[in-house]
């Protein structure tokens, strides 16, 4: 709320407008924290795979019992109305707003996002630039059912592609 002169979501791709607090009870069941890396795509399979039934391999999103290193091994995309799109991928964060220059943020060294560090990180800017342009190329033809969501394409995605 007013952090960067705003009101609400849906008007930044900073993390205090992208991270929402979800709380499940469930009986009989240790708590569980969602780590910052889970996506709303991932509640479904949570929610299967809590109740014990086989999560199936071509729905979107992981559990988060998957663990740390397969929720953090996968891109993070976002995206506004208004054309701005953001990828989170390991501790960086791509920020492409509508107008203006791209903004690249240490997330480890700069969790608030206050310290842009795009201009002495090229080789990291030009990975999520591909990162992203190759989400927004296929946003259009992209095929949720047969390929899976943007940032964890199954293998059809590569073979369609010829990889």
């Amino acid at each position: 709320l007013w952090e960067r002169g705003t009101f609400g979501h849906g008007t930044s791709l900073h993390q205090e407008s992208l991270l929402s607090p979800l709380a499940i009870e469930v009986d009989g069941t240790e708590g569980l924290q969602a780590p910052q890396r889970s996506s709303s795509a991932d509640l479904a399979p949570t929610i299967l795979d809590m109740a014990g039934i086989p999560v199936p391999a071509s729905m979107q999103g992981l559990s988060l019992f998957s663990g740390r290193t397969a929720l953090d091994a996968r891109p993070i995309i976002a995206a506004l109305s208004d054309g701005s799109r953001s990828v989170r991928w390991g501790r960086y964060k791509l920020i492409k707003p509508a107008t203006g220059p791209l903004a690249l943020y240490d997330l480890e060294s700069s969790p608030a996002e206050h310290k842009d560090i795009a201009a002495q990180n090229g080789p990291v800017v030009r990975a999520l630039r591909v990162v992203l342009s190759t989400s927004v190329a296929y946003e259009s033809v992209w095929s949720t059912a047969r390929w899976g969501i943007y940032s964890s394409p199954s293998e059809s995605f590569a073979r369609d592609q010829g990889m």
